[in-house]
């Protein structure tokens, strides 16, 4: 079974639990930060100045990073971000109490995201050095799907949790103690002191690699569909009159994500060639997964068919990241792991930002309708013939 040869791989369970311990603040920090601005400015457009501001200069802070692991070493640079991040949130925290002007929480927002260590990339740059074959590999890339899953639910309760006991403050400063202890715990693991690619590509020269440039708009355009499902889906909670339903929504979304994501892993077969057909149609399936959210007329349909939409996550990410891992050059994984982050963000933001004007003119189902339409379009791109996109190849 390819779950018994990821446990049997030297230092596995280590590297993946490790590394959920250090994304977790991915569950945890924006929320918190949306909380806590809102606590002491009374108003949400403040709070969301300073999360976009987190957000995107993570996209762009991402390839820098890759560039600087290529010279110094994942180590070093886990390290050194891990600080400089937990640093900011500590002075973001501090100056906001004091009264800092937003315009002052936005830049130190900026720069924490900017640091936010590369966590995420450095552990998939692992696998394809420590797998001994695609199916275990592949089962490797399902199970950091499914534990990134369990952060979207853990994290939110965990800052419901402490804010329920103390004040939303406390949870900025445990997402920073989270990611300083979690990051250390991570680079102190042996597969990620032993990391050894190879001479580097620079990180510019990773997006000449063929096919990785199609993929990272693919992953793009799947980000542009979760930024607009990410809104609709408390959009719809409220057009219900049941406000409160909008996170449970996004939690059952990781549920079903989680168990088909188990189920996929379990059948890895290294699948190798086939990996770029599965992309596209799997692609589709949650957009065919999505779709029929727009037609939640009460809570139990919502509830029910925010299960569906979550069902194709999971295995989209698993063949997603082993995609990147095969297309990445010679010493390029972890530069082509953060471009792909990249790519989601940017999309994200995208999708957000359309999703919330289109959702305000006439209602949820069009966040939806934008959703699918985003995965539809990032799975058919992905099965395109090559030769029909050659600027893209």
């Amino acid at each position: 079974m390819p779950y018994r040869q990821v446990a049997g791989v030297p230092g596995a369970v280590r590297l993946l639990g490790s590394s959920v311990v250090a994304r977790l603040p991915l569950g945890t920090s924006t929320i918190a930060l949306i909380l806590f601005v809102h606590e002491l400015r009374g108003s949400f457009a403040p709070a969301g100045a300073v999360v976009g501001a987190f957000t995107i200069s993570g996209a762009i802070g991402a390839p820098l990073q890759a560039r600087a692991i290529a010279r110094l070493g994942a180590v070093r640079v886990l390290v050194a971000c891990a600080a400089g991040h937990a640093a900011g949130l500590v002075a973001l925290t501090a100056l906001a109490t004091a009264g800092a002007s937003t315009a002052a929480l936005v830049v130190l927002a900026a720069g924490a995201g900017a640091l936010l260590p590369p966590v995420s990339s450095c552990a998939r740059a692992v696998w394809p050095e420590v797998a001994p074959d695609g199916a275990t590999r592949e089962a490797g890339y399902a199970l950091d799907a499914v534990s990134q899953e369990t952060i979207w639910i853990l994290g939110p309760l965990l800052v419901a949790l402490v804010v329920a006991l103390a004040a939303p403050a406390t949870a900025v400063l445990l997402s920073a103690a989270l990611t300083l202890a979690g990051t250390l715990l991570f680079a102190a693991s042996p597969l990620v002191r032993g990391h050894r690619p190879g001479p580097a590509t620079p990180g510019a020269a990773v997006l000449r690699a063929p096919g990785l440039r199609r993929l990272l708009v693919c992953t793009g355009v799947m980000g542009f569909g979760l930024g607009a499902s990410d809104v609709a889906f408390p959009a719809v909670a409220v057009d219900l009159g049941r406000p409160a339903l909008g996170p449970v929504l996004l939690a059952l979304l990781s549920v079903s994500s989680i168990v088909t994501g188990v189920l996929w892993g379990a059948r890895a077969r290294g699948r190798g060639g086939a990996l770029e057909t599965q992309h596209g149609v799997l692609l589709l399936v949650l957009a065919a997964c999505t779709l029929p959210m727009c037609a939640a007329r009460d809570a139990g349909a919502a509830v029910a068919l925010s299960l569906l939409a979550g069902a194709a996550w999971s295995p989209v990410l698993a063949v997603q990241y082993a995609l990147v891992a095969r297309l990445a050059p010679a010493g390029g994984a972890i530069a082509a792991f953060t471009w792909s982050t990249s790519a989601v963000i940017t999309g994200l933001a995208a999708g957000s930002a359309l999703a919330g004007t289109l959702v305000d003119a006439t209602a949820a189902p069009a966040g939806f309708l934008l959703a699918a339409s985003g995965y539809a379009a990032g799975g058919l791109l992905a099965l395109a013939p090559a030769r029909s996109r050659p600027a893209l190849a």
